[in-house]
Parts: structure tokens; sequence; C-alpha cells
């Protein structure tokens, strides 16, 4: 969402990692027409893209109520900071211009196997 290759290349390593199947990574792309996400992993996900794009006219009332309905004020805050925090270093990526895959070592990114 936020076009930056280097955090691209670095969380779809650690999805992969963690288990995340490949089909579901691909789908990140087409994730509203995906059947492969959630009601409450799309609202995550409509939050963290327009938090990442904000629109002139800023979170509209049904993108808030949207995601109310599958989170807690607790958890909406706690995914505000890390969608925060994830445009923040990509904002810094933008200007240290890392090759994507550069650090992998440093990460820990080598175990992540890909057919």
């Amino acid at each position: 969402m936020n076009n930056c290759a280097f955090c691209l290349d670095m969380h779809i390593k650690q999805a992969k990692i963690k288990g995340e199947g490949e089909l579901r990574l691909h789908h990140v792309a087409i994730w509203r027409e995906s059947p492969l996400f959630n009601a409450k992993e799309k609202a995550a996900l409509a939050l963290t893209e327009a938090l990442t794009h904000i629109p002139a006219i800023g979170i509209s009332d049904e993108l808030y109520r949207s995601t109310k309905e599958h989170f807690s004020d607790v958890e909406i805050s706690e995914l505000t900071y890390a969608i925060g925090l994830i445009n923040f270093w990509n904002r810094m990526q933008i200007l240290a211009q890392m090759e994507p895959g550069s650090q992998d070592a440093a990460f820990g990114l080598t175990k992540a196997v890909f057919n």
C-alpha cells in the first residue's frame, strides 16, 4: 500500500516465516475483491489504506463505523499506532533508499522460503 519495495520485500518474508499463505500475500493487492480476507481483516486493511493515503476529506464516518464494528477502542488505538509506525519507517526508507533484501540477515529473513 505504501509503494516501498524494501518494506514490501521485508514484510512478505516476515509473513511467510510466520506461516502466512502465499496466495493471501498476493491477494493483498486486491483485498477488496478477495474472498481470502474476512470482514475484520478487510476493516483493518481499509483503515490502513486510509491512514497511509489520507484523503483530503479525512477518514469517513462510514470507515470509522466499519472499524468500530470489528475492533475495540484499544484495538483501534493499537492498530492506528502500528499503521503510523509502519508509515514512519516507510518514509525513512525513502531517504535511505535501501535495496530490497539487503538487510535479510540482520532481520532473520533468510529463513523465508519461496517455491
